[in-house]
């Protein structure tokens, strides 16, 4: 009997020690799917759980190529992303964050063509720290 609980204790120091070894790949994988399961385990920190894909399809709704910046602008706010202007970039920042965790955010640049109209957008998730 004590071998069988010796046994099963090594088997689960060894599962825990391999997972937490490949946390961050796990949480990160587990965030790029959109996985919550592990995050309300208490796994993985949590995450934005708006899709990318999402924020795109609103966000082009509301602003085509060559609109100009005030309707950027507006449909970022619309959005509800807060946003600043990099000159550097000729682009708008923002970042979309879970306010219970600095795991994940999503990462919206919207880069403008000389005359300050739109031309892109590009959506990321960004993994800051766990």
């Amino acid at each position: 009997m004590k071998r069988v609980v010796w046994t099963l204790t090594f088997l689960v120091v060894l599962i825990f020690g391999y997972l937490a070894f490949f946390h961050v790949h796990v949480c990160v994988t587990a965030t790029s799917n959109r996985s919550d399961t592990l995050s309300r385990l208490g796994f993985c920190p949590s995450f934005v759980a708006t899709r990318l894909d999402v924020i795109r399809a609103e966000f082009e709704k509301r602003v085509k190529v060559g609109d100009s910046a005030k309707l950027l602008e507006s449909a970022l706010k619309d959005i509800n992303v807060g946003n600043s202007w990099d000159p550097f970039s000729r682009r708008y920042q923002g970042i979309i964050r879970n306010s219970s965790s600095n795991f994940h955010a999503i990462t919206i640049h919207v880069y403008v063509d000389g005359q300050g109209n739109y031309e892109s957008i590009e959506i990321r998730d960004s993994y800051t720290s766990i």
